[in-house]
């Protein structure tokens, strides 16, 4: 390929230039003439070098062993290839360890045969791909480890492989590398009409994107399986079609394909009269057999010597000149018996016969039988490999089904378990009606602010409760085929408008931009009303966990005409702006009881029920649904259902949407996180995501401490070390950080280390409990909790609280173990004593010293010590003074200077009430 025919302006800025020299060779390279991608590799590494870019310099040894590898030199290529892996380590780009890996595999595969070798290279590309959520990566992955089980005739393993190459094309857009697929599917196909198949398949979607490098190899491969169906005519005009292709791509080891494949159907096709040869298909086939030759030479593969003789005495011996054809293939035969590189057998067989078959003719009885019993025995030594190659692959799958028994068997089980759920769900619905019943009557009549908290706290979770069980009941009857659509005539956009209307209260408590775009009109409709109240209700509640404050949600009516008049297709689009979902996640979130986060720090409660149940509505509605999300800016879902349109005015479905959890009602929590606290205020940190939880433990305790309060752990901690509160409850499971990580942080750091904390959890497994402790926990009590025990724990550990005071009053004894809190404490007597004589030295200055704010220092040392910080300070100076007046002869004015008092009368003053005597009877 000439330069010319590149259509990419190379900047002249560096920089510029770098990157697109980059991107020229990552996409072209393969179908470049190697002198032309040479100089631009030539380029690439100059400029790659000039600015010190590591990536581009592993980059060019990897587009050099692609060169290498085109000009079929597997020693040069593997070089390129180590040294790439060696430089790689300097580099944080999985796309460039997944490369590297890859073409490795490849290399073992393509020129030495080690099959197993190859399989490992491409399991460690696959991981990387995998963990780095590489979804195009993995795809061209799995093509090359279906290409190696096809080699190894594991073609049942090979199609899997495929398969889930596809279905990742397919979710990346990527629709000409699907092409690439089709293409390997069909290349070891025992029924040569279905390889055609889909090599046409793959053909047509080559020449749509222009790919002449693939599309050259799709007519090759037709043309060969047409052959082999002994349809020469269709496999010489394939043939035609990659010799076409071929010249523009002008790979060398591509043209000695195609020469031979022409060569020999044109000689095939010159010799099918037997009365009368073809001469000018002869001289035609000639012609190509004289380029390959030549080329065969110059690259040294030995598999295309072989063929390049082969083809020479063929066309030699239809000819007429049989000694000659036997000397080309003699040659061929020197060649096979010391290659040490792989020989296509089908080629070696051709080629035995026609030497068997050229030595009778001359009438060498003798070593035309010596070339037939190597015919014979070569041809035996292949069925029996292909014998227990069929027998493998019959193992293969064997096993495999063995393991879609066991699919089979736990879907089984998880059958047995939905109609279990089912069943207790009846059962949960009577004693949830006789509580939530009696609770909406105390909310009636309740008038004290307290009884109405709880009682709403009790009649929302109830009913939060009461959905998930009608949601599994639901999906009950789903699944025995039990649930029915109740259709009626209303007018569709007004009932879709009081479902969002129900969730403006929430949206304005989220400060969240709730909007309704309705292009639909006042279109009279048959539909399922609480079919589209539920899915909708599930929709809307999700994009209200995932979308964080001053975000957006917005739901889109359209209507679409059909073929039929009396049917529009409705669309229903319903968008917000929240967190979004990762692309591995996708096609995974409408399995029943799937949750995409499962750990303890997961930003929102659910079960994993909703979207399952929304997508068998949908269906059950000969409906669609389909979701398109970028993680970390949003999701949208689309469901498309087909709806009945009015003949005449019919009744309008009337009524609301009945109130669902968590959306008419949720409570307006005040943030108390900034309230002032009295300087002997015992402070209580609350740190719970679930915002009832998080308002019935506040009144708990809210009448003897100040509550502080935290929605995630993040913040929690960064709460407690802002404002060292007396205690900290928190829940284990929580967004940012669990309460694992809260009570790990917090007990590890100096500033916080002495806070009493209590977990709080669902969990009440023993490995449960002891990761609390393990993490220093104070306390661990599993919900539901009682109120009263949880008051006697807190009140026993500020109790304990108390006791640290007395013994740290004065200071932290030298004999203490090295804790966190006496490490504390030695320190400030150290900054104190260092400044002992300065009267200007206060808690300001200390809290200099020790890099802390002023409430944090008060609040740290009034906990250990249940002093003030001055008082603190005073304390270490009387005690100081104490100390010389025992052990020195210095007057008490002397020593009141001396620990930093101005007057000696204050001293004194100070003294008395510190010890309960004057410092004059320490003299006595």
């Amino acid at each position: 390929m000439h330069s010319e025919k590149i259509n990419v302006h190379l900047s002249s800025q560096g920089e510029e230039r770098l990157s697109e020299l980059h991107r020229l060779l990552y996409k072209k390279i393969g179908g470049m003439d190697p002198e032309l991608a040479q100089s631009y590799l030539d380029q690439l590494k100059q400029l790659a070098n000039q600015y010190n870019r590591q990536d581009m310099l592993v980059w060019s040894e990897i587009f050099q062993s692609d060169i290498e590898q085109y000009k079929a030199q597997p020693e040069a290529c593997m070089d390129s290839l180590k040294r790439a892996l060696a430089m790689s380590e300097r580099v944080d780009d999985p796309a460039i360890h997944i490369e590297i890996y890859k073409l490795m595999g490849y290399t073992h595969s393509l020129f030495y045969s080690d099959y197993d070798k190859a399989l490992s290279l491409y399991e460690q590309s696959l991981q990387i791909a995998q963990n780095n959520n590489l979804s195009l990566h993995e795809g061209r992955i799995y093509d090359s480890i279906g290409v190696t089980y096809q080699a190894l005739s594991k073609h049942y393993l090979a199609n899997q492989c495929f398969q889930k190459a596809i279905k990742l094309y397919k979710k990346v857009g990527e629709e000409h590398l699907i092409a690439n697929s089709l293409h390997n599917m069909a290349l070891w196909y025992n029924d040569h009409e279905k390889a055609i198949e889909l090599l046409k398949k793959a053909a047509v979607i080559n020449a749509k994107y222009g790919d002449a490098q693939r599309l050259f190899l799709n007519h090759h491969l037709i043309g060969v399986n047409y052959k082999k169906l002994s349809k020469i005519d269709e496999a010489l005009e394939h043939a035609q079609k990659a010799i076409e292709l071929v010249e523009s791509i002008n790979i060398p080891v591509y043209k000695m394909l195609a020469w031979y494949a022409i060569g020999e159907l044109t000689k095939i096709k010159a010799t099918t009269n037997k009365t009368k040869t073809n001469k000018n298909l002869l001289a035609e086939a000639q012609k190509y057999s004289d380029q390959l030759s030549p080329q065969a030479e110059v690259l040294g593969i030995a598999d295309f010597k072989v063929r390049a003789f082969s083809l020479k005495g063929k066309i030699a011996y239809y000819q007429g000149n049989v000694e000659q054809g036997l000397t080309h293939l003699l040659q061929a035969d020197d060649i096979v018996k010391s290659a040490d590189s792989y020989i296509d057998d089908g080629i070696r067989l051709d080629m035995l016969r026609y030497i068997h078959k050229l030595y009778a003719e001359l009438e060498n009885y003798k070593s035309a039988y010596e070339y037939h019993i190597r015919f014979h025995e070569l041809k035996h030594e292949i069925t029996s490999a292909s014998g227990r190659k069929d027998v493998q692959e019959l193992q293969t799958q064997y096993e495999t089904e063995q393991k879609e028994a066991e699919v089979a068997r736990l879907q089984e089980m998880e059958a047995l378990k939905t109609r279990f759920f089912s069943q207790i769900t009846h059962e949960l619905r009577t004693p949830l009606t006789l509580i939530i019943g009696p609770t909406r009557q105390i909310l009636e009549q309740a008038t004290e602010p307290a009884i109405q908290m709880n009682a709403g706290i009790i009649d929302r979770n109830a009913d939060r409760l009461l959905q998930l069980v009608n949601q599994l009941l639901d999906i009950g009857k789903l699944e025995a085929g039990k649930m029915s659509l109740n259709k009626n005539y209303g007018i569709l956009s007004l009932f879709v408008e009081s479902i969002i209307y129900a969730f403006q209260g929430l949206a304005k408590q989220q400060q969240i931009q709730l909007d309704l775009i309705n292009e639909i009109d006042e279109i009279t409709a048959k539909f399922d009303a609480s079919a589209i109240e539920k899915i909708l209700f599930n929709l809307l509640s999700n994009a209200f966990k995932f979308t964080d404050r001053q975000g957006r949600i917005v739901c889109c009516l359209t209507a679409q005409n059909t073929d039929d008049e009396m049917i529009k297709n409705l669309t229903i689009n319903l968008m917000d702006t929240g967190k979004g979902i990762k692309a591995e996640e996708l096609p995974y979130i409408f399995d029943r009881f799937y949750q995409a986060d499962g750990s303890y720090t997961r930003e929102y409660e659910g079960t994993g029920i909703g979207l399952s149940l929304v997508k068998e509505l949908v269906e059950l509605m000969e409906g669609s649904i389909d979701v398109k999300s970028i993680f970390g800016e949003g999701t949208e879902f689309i469901i498309n259902i087909p709806i009945e349109i009015a003949q005449q005015e019919s009744q309008v479905i009337k009524g609301q949407p009945q109130r669902k959890q968590g959306v008419v009602s949720q409570p307006l929590i005040p943030d108390r996180s900034n309230t002032l606290i009295d300087a002997d205020a015992l402070v209580l940190l609350l740190i719970e995501d679930n915002k009832d939880m998080h308002e019935y433990i506040r009144s708990v305790f809210e009448n003897d401490y100040v509550i502080l309060q935290s929605y995630n752990g993040d913040e929690g901690i960064h709460m407690a070390k802002e404002r060292i509160p007396d205690l900290i409850i928190s829940d284990v499971m929580m967004p940012e950080k669990d309460g694992y990580q809260v009570c790990d942080e917090l007990k590890h750091d100096m500033l916080t280390s002495h806070i009493p904390i209590i977990l709080l959890t669902a969990k009440t497994a023993l490995n449960s409990r002891i990761e609390a402790y393990r993490k220093k926990a104070d306390a661990y009590l599993s919900k539901p909790f009682n109120p009263e025990e949880l008051k006697e724990r807190v009140k026993g550990l500020i109790s304990i609280r108390h006791e640290l005071q007395k013994k740290y009053s004065i200071a932290a004894p030298k004999e203490e173990p090295a804790n966190p809190e006496s490490v504390f404490l030695r320190r400030v007597n150290e900054v104190i004593i260092a400044e002992l004589n300065n009267p200007n030295f206060g808690p300001m200055q200390l809290t200099e010293s020790l890099f802390l704010s002023r409430s944090q220092l008060f609040r740290k040392i009034k906990a250990l010590t249940g002093r003030s910080t001055s008082a603190f300070i005073r304390s270490i100076r009387l005690l100081k003074g104490l100390e010389l007046l025992k052990n020195t002869e210095l007057s008490i004015t002397q020593i009141a200077y001396e620990v930093g008092f101005s007057h000696a009368s204050y001293f004194t003053t100070r003294f008395l009430e510190e010890f309960g005597y004057s410092p004059s009877e320490v003299r006595i």
